[in-house]
């Protein structure tokens, strides 16, 4: 029933913004009859930040019952909701056309927001972010930073699109591994104690 009154809402709001509803449903490609590999790192990038995600919740929904992995709990859940952000900007594309054009925040404004809150959440984490895989989390935070920084600075070099879209893909990829290995370590503390 929710989902329902959900695309009906989806339906009256396409109706009376001029759009096409198909153009909700349909993937990208279809919506332009572009050819079905238009996008495809794009898309995998966002199956990556999903598995992310996913790991993340269900690791926090498991630990949040265990007194003894309380700050781990409470590192997935800020992880998952970290990745979540990052999630919903690059499929939606939020800093890129949607805060800019829509909403009137700069780009800048919000790669500095990126900035505070991954700082803050590094300090805050830091301890169980050195504890483990910290090379495969140290190169995603890396390869997001050149990602971005070809983003601001190097518009108009040769290949400056691949190459940032190629850093960040890189790094969601890393990023998704180091939570899905950090996950399974922590899993099997809870799942074989004596190990």
């Amino acid at each position: 029933i929710i989902l329902g009154v959900f695309l009906f809402c989806v339906l009256i709001l396409a109706l009376k913004s001029g759009i096409e509803p198909s153009d909700i449903t349909r993937d990208y490609s279809g919506v332009y009859h572009h050819e079905p590999w238009v996008g495809v790192i794009s898309y995998l990038g966002i199956f990556l930040w999903c598995a992310a995600l996913a790991v993340c919740g269900f690791t926090w929904r498991i630990l949040r019952k265990i007194k003894t992995k309380e700050k781990y709990s409470i590192f997935f859940f800020w992880s998952g909701l970290i990745t979540l952000i990052l999630t919903l900007d690059d499929q939606f594309m939020l800093h890129e056309i949607v805060l800019p054009e829509y909403v009137g925040i700069s780009e800048k404004l919000f790669y500095l927001f990126y900035l505070a809150l991954i700082t803050l959440y590094s300090f805050k984490f830091l301890a169980i972010l050195l504890n483990q895989n910290v090379a495969l989390i140290f190169l995603a935070y890396l390869l997001f930073a050149v990602s971005m920084t070809f983003d601001l600075f190097f518009e108009g070099v040769p290949f400056d699109t691949y190459i940032e879209d190629s850093m960040k893909f890189t790094g969601i990829t890393l990023w998704a591994i180091y939570f899905i290995k950090s996950a399974y370590g922590e899993l099997q503390t809870v799942i074989n104690p004596d190990k």
